[in-house]
């Protein structure tokens, strides 16, 4: 049934709700905390959110490193998600998950 669900746009029009109700509230940014997976990635960056943050630790459930991502709704946001788009791409090089390292 879950197979069937996917790829008819409900996670889509959801995110948007979300959206709309984040903007509504006057807050700066609409974000997500996932284990990084593929599928997942692809989702959330076609529902406009960047890439912010990599864990180090594999998470227990999914066995994927937790991967944090945002977009800024506001200018404030905006900056923010800058920010931190340059913290994470200055720290790429230490991030990346390495063979054996735990």
């Amino acid at each position: 049934m879950a197979d069937q669900a996917r790829r008819l746009g409900v996670g889509r029009r959801l995110v948007a709700a979300a959206r709309q109700a984040v903007m509504q509230e006057g807050l700066d940014t609409l974000g997500t905390s996932f284990g990084g997976s593929e599928e997942l990635l692809q989702f959330w960056r076609a529902c406009d959110l960047v890439p912010v943050r990599l864990g180090l630790n594999q998470e227990a459930s999914s066995g994927e490193y937790p991967l944090q991502m945002l977009d800024g709704l506001s200018a404030v946001g905006q900056e923010l998600v800058a920010r931190l788009q340059q913290r994470l791409a200055e720290h790429w090089p230490t991030l990346l998950p390495l063979p054996g390292r735990r």
